[in-house]
């Protein structure tokens, strides 16, 4: 049926019962727009092309799909009852604050050809859309749903740029926050690097081991209120422990130490530790492996060797 208004808008109608391919759609539709005419279609109530799932929601064929897909309204028309049914589907909504759709929140818009429910509606309910900015046939209510799309997408939109700039300042917060850290760090390291210097420069130097050695106030300082490395206790710091440690532990976080390397260490100073020292280093050794400053692993010769560790190493 083909309607001429007096405005000279020419709108046709096409209640569609019979079966209906997408091809077949496409091709009148196109016909319509090459002549200038807006075409509404109502496809009927009966199975042909309203058919639903067992919750009540529409499931699609070609023809609804291609109607869909021009963004017009889907009608499903009951002359029976004079209503006509339009497809509502519900959307979620973004959340910026939740980084995610907000929970229990849909909006209803209009629906798609497939999964949507129906609501009917009277037939005096609906007229004649504007050209310029409505379906050729419409009614209040698509209009509102055709509204409701409009601003969720722009919401959704602004959403989705708002959490996109909040993750870019987080995540440029965090890598300001990781180059403090580092700095930090690095200056920190290069203190104790300098520390550990001065104690390897002072522990060379051929003094009478004691109170009165260059080394005892500088390693006195550094571990005063840090955890025992089993260097000897305040005061009374054995000399042995203080040259294995901050010849071969301290900033040494690389550096792979045995038991054999400790004693040429301590035979370069002069230093002999009598009968077994060999097994006196391993026990030493396997104390700081237990207060977890040094890594023990096997060496290809299956002997024992040790890593610092990071506490080990920036004691």
């Amino acid at each position: 049926m083909l309607i001429t208004h007096p405005s000279r808008l020419r709108v046709a109608f096409e209640v569609q019962y019979s079966p209906l391919t997408n091809d077949a759609w496409t091709e009148r539709h196109r016909r319509y727009e090459a002549r200038e005419v807006r075409d509404a279609w109502l496809f009927g109530h009966t199975t042909n092309h309203l058919k639903l799932d067992d919750d009540g929601r529409l499931k699609t064929n070609p023809a609804l799909a291609a109607v869909a897909a021009t963004g017009a309204p889907l009608l499903f028309i009951n002359p029976t009852t004079e209503q006509l049914a339009i497809t509502i589907a519900h959307r979620e909504v973004f959340s910026a604050e939740l980084g995610r759709y907000s929970p229990g929140e849909r909006v209803p818009v209009l629906g798609g050809a497939d999964g949507s429910s129906l609501k009917m509606h009277h037939l005096a309910s609906f007229r004649l859309g504007d050209p310029q900015r409505e379906p050729a046939l419409t009614s209040d209510r698509i209009n509102e749903l055709i509204r409701n799309a409009i601003v969720l997408d722009a919401h959704n939109d602004e959403q989705r740029r708002l959490y996109a700039r909040q993750q870019e300042l987080s995540r440029k917060r965090a890598e300001a926050q990781q180059a403090t850290s580092e700095d930090r760090l690095r200056k920190a390291k290069e203190r104790r690097g300098q520390q550990a210097d001065e104690i390897r420069a002072a522990l060379d130097t051929p003094a009478r081991w004691g109170s009165e050695h260059p080394a005892m106030p500088l390693i006195s300082a550094l571990v005063e209120g840090r955890a025992q490395r089993d260097l000897g206790t305040l005061g009374d710091l054995e000399q042995w422990k203080c040259i294995a440690y901050f010849f071969h532990v301290a900033i040494k976080e690389q550096e792979i130490l045995t038991t054999k390397t400790v004693a040429d260490t301590l035979y370069k100073h002069r230093i002999r530790l009598g009968a077994g020292t060999y097994k006196t280093i391993g026990r030493w050794l396997h104390a700081l492996v237990d207060a977890e400053f040094l890594f023990e692993g096997r060496g290809d010769d299956g002997f024992p060797v040790y890593k610092p560790t990071y506490a080990g190493a920036w004691w």
